[in-house]
């Protein structure tokens, strides 16, 4: 392996240079979603994949841009889950209650809930936490920025709740995707709260509580607008 760049695009790579790129990510997510990124040396992470430091600066340029690669794959694999449960939420059509659960199922299980089979694993969550936990502001503004995948939850949301003003869906949705959030950094704040009576590990539970618990909010009547705006000055008295 030499120090010179692969070429931008993964489709350019032979396949058994794209099978090594593939294999540096895999082990990147495994060893970051467990003990973090400022943890991790790029000589373990390379002697972890079977291969060499020089193939880091080959595939991806930096650590750093191993990280952004890695996360974005990540994302993928979530946003490419939900696109999929939300299109079959929308073949039944309908509004209320059963067909809001559809779409905070199809919202919220690809981003809580790890797919073993799966090659990614869906440890997006665990690398979210990873990212809120070291501090890395950089790449949270990215994940953050990257918010075109939840417009048709945005429209299917307004379906089910025709009465809604738009504003106020993307508030429900906002709320609820804090939820989401919080599920992926805060859980061990819930093990130490409840001294252990709350079971963090059963994923798919988590999403029920989150639904049956977010459902009650999103059918309730929009906020109430016509409370006077408090000014600077009258925040400052």
């Amino acid at each position: 392996m030499t120090g010179r760049r692969a070429p931008r695009g993964r489709p350019r790579l032979p396949p058994e240079e794209n099978a090594t790129r593939e294999r540096l990510l895999d082990t990147a997510q495994r060893l970051f979603a467990e003990r973090g990124f400022s943890q991790v040396t790029l000589r373990e992470l390379t002697a972890a994949a079977g291969t060499n430091l020089a193939s880091v600066n080959y595939y991806f340029g930096s650590r750093d841009e191993l990280l952004h690669a890695l996360m974005r794959r990540a994302a993928r694999a979530v946003h490419g889950k939900r696109t999929q449960l939300l299109e079959e939420a929308q073949r039944h059509h309908g509004t209320g209650k059963a067909q809001l659960r559809r779409i905070l199922y199809a919202l919220l299980e690809p981003a809580i809930v790890s797919e073993p089979g799966r090659r990614t694993d869906f440890l997006f969550g665990a690398l979210l936490a990873r990212a809120h936990a070291d501090g890395r502001d950089e790449l949270l503004d990215l994940l953050e920025r990257q918010t075109t995948h939840l417009d048709p939850f945005a429209e299917a949301l307004q379906r089910a709740l025709p009465d809604l003003p738009r504003e106020e869906i993307y508030w429900r949705l906002h709320f609820v995707l804090n939820l989401e959030h919080a599920v992926q950094t805060e859980l061990k704040r819930l093990h130490y709260l409840s001294k252990g009576l709350c079971d963090i590990e059963d994923r798919r539970a988590i999403v029920d509580r989150i639904v049956e618990f977010a459902l009650p909010g999103l059918l309730a009547p929009p906020a109430i607008t016509d409370r006077p705006h408090r000014t600077a000055a009258t925040r400052a008295s």
